[in-house]
């Protein structure tokens, strides 16, 4: 008999338990089960707070994030027009660096050319200066040949006058 009525009295234990652990489930899912994570959120509902006061302290909490997240964003747009803004400026200046790179490299460009351009002319002038020095070495050369000449010449003449004059003398003579 005590065995039956320990039966009774776990199976009233194991009902009366099943009846609470339907309740609370019952509980749980009326507060809301998505609310309710862990022993911690139902101990809250059970002190005392509503499921009201728990929504607009949730609520209170999700403003906050929200607000939070709109600073955020805020913050998060001004530093991409920021970052934008900086890009620009660098692109332009590297667009002026390689503008002035080209500009340097067109320079050296055309002062290679010039120096090309001017190695030339020295050329040119080394080969006109050896010309005219060559033409003048044989100017002169006709020059002293034509003086020579004209010394023999002038030689001949006054050989020719006092060999004429002795002619004279000795026709007079005579």
């Amino acid at each position: 008999m005590q065995n039956s009525t320990d039966a009774k009295v776990i199976e009233n234990l194991e009902k009366d338990l099943k009846k609470k652990q339907d309740l609370l489930n019952q509980t749980i899912n009326l507060l809301g089960a998505t609310e309710i994570k862990t022993l911690t959120d139902l101990e809250n509902l059970l002190e005392g707070k509503t499921l009201k006061e728990l929504k607009e302290i949730y609520k209170a909490e999700i403003n906050k994030l929200f607000s939070q997240n709109q600073k955020a964003t805020e913050k998060l747009t001004f530093y991409t027009e920021n970052l934008k803004t900086k890009e620009s400026i660098i692109a332009e200046y590297q667009q002026t660096l390689k503008d002035k790179d080209q500009e340097i490299a067109n320079k050296d460009n055309n002062f290679a050319q010039l120096q090309k351009h001017q190695e030339k002319l020295a050329r040119a002038k080394e080969k006109a200066e050896a010309d005219l020095n060559h033409n003048l070495t044989l100017k002169e050369q006709k020059i002293n040949s034509l003086e020579n000449n004209l010394l023999q010449l002038a030689k001949q003449k006054l050989t020719n006058q006092k060999q004429a004059q002795a002619l004279v003398e000795q026709i007079e003579t005579e």
